[in-house]
């Protein structure tokens, strides 16, 4: 029995510079009320979020610490673009940056769970910005 596959990614518009893209989204990011930031931390990075609760019984992070973690997130997945684990395509009107490998339970990259989290912020903003 082998590994199986996983890839991780998130895309920009085409032709948008990665730090152009990076600063876009902080500033997206910079720009939510709280609850928005708490919805985008819990819908987005649960898996993360629960080792920054400072009350049990709410579930709740404050915040500036939500904004901080967020904005960890986008620098961290951001900075490992040069990493030769990471490919970059143009797919139609998108950028595209992916890693990924086979797996057996572990990340198959040292990109993939940067990645994996910045992807997820990317769509949960697109989803916010759309209503």
């Amino acid at each position: 029995m082998g590994g199986d596959m996983a890839v991780a990614y998130f895309t920009l518009p085409k032709g948008e510079d990665p730090e152009a893209g990076k600063q876009r989204i902080i500033d997206a990011v910079s720009s939510l009320d709280e609850e928005t930031l708490d919805e985008l931390l819990w819908d987005a990075l649960e898996s993360i979020a629960d080792s920054y609760v400072v009350d049990e019984e709410e579930d709740e992070v404050p915040p500036e610490e939500a904004k901080r973690i967020i904005l960890r997130v986008v620098e961290e997945g951001f900075n490992r673009i040069p990493f030769r684990d990471v490919a970059h395509l143009t797919i139609g009107d998108r950028e595209v940056y992916l890693t990924g490998g086979l797996t057996w339970g572990d990340s198959p990259t040292d990109s993939y769970d940067p990645f994996q989290r910045l992807g997820e912020v990317i769509w949960k903003l697109e989803q916010v910005k759309e209503t």
